[in-house]
């Protein structure tokens, strides 16, 4: 008995961590990718037209917002970063690299991509940055949104 309690654990753990199935259709993967690719567009939309309502309308208030080496998960103090950010740019524009994203279900999906990104500031300073980023999307009662931001950087290029 006491050898059969390590198994049965071992069996109940391993059962735990294998994949929920989901009835999933090619069809729900493609449309929810779809929806997916289009709110990451509109995030670029958005830093370009430097309107900050707009780019933080894709974001859930609970969000966890990682930048950097910087965690945040206070939706006011992300919103004040956010605020001060675009209120100190004259220009701003990105583009995507290849874009990564996973359908975990009906419910949640994960898009990861690199990206290059330029920025003018008021005082006529250009920046140029490369980086990775990672969203993590869940369909709340409001549609997709973002729920985990993770932005890694290189070192920006001051021109």
């Amino acid at each position: 008995m006491r050898r059969l309690l390590p198994a049965a654990f071992a069996l109940t753990v391993l059962a735990a961590c294998q994949p929920v199935t989901t009835d999933l259709t090619n069809e729900d993967v493609g449309a929810i990718t779809d929806t997916i690719t289009a709110i990451t567009d509109e995030v670029l939309a958005a830093l370009s037209a430097l309107d900050v309502d707009r780019a933080n309308a894709m974001y859930s208030r609970d969000c966890v917002y990682t930048n950097s080496g910087t965690i945040m998960t206070d939706w006011t103090a992300i919103e004040e970063q956010d605020r001060a950010m675009y209120g100190s740019l004259q220009t701003a524009s990105g583009t995507w690299g290849e874009e990564h994203v996973r359908v975990l279900g009906h419910d949640a999906a994960v898009a990861a991509m690199n990206f290059s990104a330029s920025f003018t500031d008021t005082a006529g300073v250009q920046t140029d940055m490369e980086g990775a980023a990672t969203y993590v999307f869940a369909l709340l009662d409001d549609g997709w949104k973002i729920v985990q931001n993770h932005t890694s950087s290189l070192p920006p290029v001051t021109q």
